[in-house]
């Protein structure tokens, strides 16, 4: 799937010097040699100070989206802030006419900045993606009630115990995911805890493979001459499942926040709104 240019790959730089070129400096009357030194100075220290600001609140979003006959789009986002905040999200959009309420498959990993002497420093002297302050993956359901496929579910559960994670209760989740996740989520805070974060990626991984497999299976039977067709009703409660997973990520703040900040509210809201959660017409 083609992305346009400004919402593949942004960055907030491009946006700031759309806001600043505007900008006139002050006319000035110079009477010495000592004045002119002066204003050139006072000119570098306040571009010093702007430059400084700009590349500790710099955002830089890259996306990428694809599609196959199971997925009506597969998003790929990673962002990363000049003060070290790091964001991976990743989102598996089944298509509706797949049958077997296969859930959309939600991953984000949050990387904050953390006090370290360690040379991979941001300009804050922060060691860039050195504390994961979230890390989470769910496979959504596509039922109006939050269950999950039997078979599924068994599967997911499987994995965890492979894996060495486990299910996180819904009441911790964010509020905005409480609606939306179901009872399998994996939802930890893995903070410098490099073995717990290798546990979360072997499983993050090890689903994301399950789900393609579990994916591969309902294509392949909904093929079959023996296959009932789709139950209409069916299709409707999983197309109010999806709505439904596009409001609650729409009322994620933090989110909005950091965008919006970059590169200003009307964007980010269409970037929510249009991007990261549409719904299949």
């Amino acid at each position: 799937m083609l992305l346009d240019p400004g919402v593949e790959y942004r960055d907030s730089a491009d946006y700031e010097e759309d806001l600043e070129g505007g900008e006139q400096e002050d006319e000035r009357d110079f009477g010495t040699a000592d004045d002119v030194r002066s204003a050139v100075e006072a000119i570098r220290r306040k571009e010093s100070l702007r430059v400084s600001k700009l590349n500790r609140k710099r955002l830089v979003v890259e996306n990428r989206v694809y599609s196959s006959k199971a997925f009506r789009k597969i998003h790929l986002e990673l962002a990363a802030r000049g003060d070290g905040l790091q964001v991976l999200h990743c989102v598996l959009f089944p298509r509706l006419s797949l049958p077997g309420g296969l859930p959309i498959l939600s991953m984000d990993i949050v990387a904050a900045p953390a006090p370290s002497s360690g040379s991979n420093k941001g300009d804050n002297g922060h060691e860039i993606g050195s504390n994961i302050s979230l890390a989470i993956v769910d496979p959504c359901p596509a039922k109006l009630d939050l269950s999950l496929p039997q078979p599924y579910r068994d599967a997911v559960l499987s994995l965890q115990r492979e894996c060495g994670v486990s299910s996180t209760p819904r009441s911790t989740a964010p509020e905005w995911g409480r609606e939306i996740f179901s009872d399998a989520c994996v939802l930890e805070r893995p903070g410098t805890d490099e073995e717990a974060l290798k546990r979360f990626l072997r499983y993050a991984l090890s689903l994301h493979r399950a789900h393609l497999k579990f994916s591969e299976a309902l294509l392949l039977s909904s093929h079959s001459s023996s296959t009932p067709s789709p139950d209409p009703s069916s299709r409707a409660e999983t197309a109010a499942a999806h709505a439904r997973y596009r409001q609650k990520q729409l009322e994620n703040g933090a989110t909005r926040g950091v965008l919006a900040a970059a590169f200003g509210k009307e964007w980010a809201d269409r970037y929510m709104e249009e991007v990261m959660f549409d719904v299949e017409g």
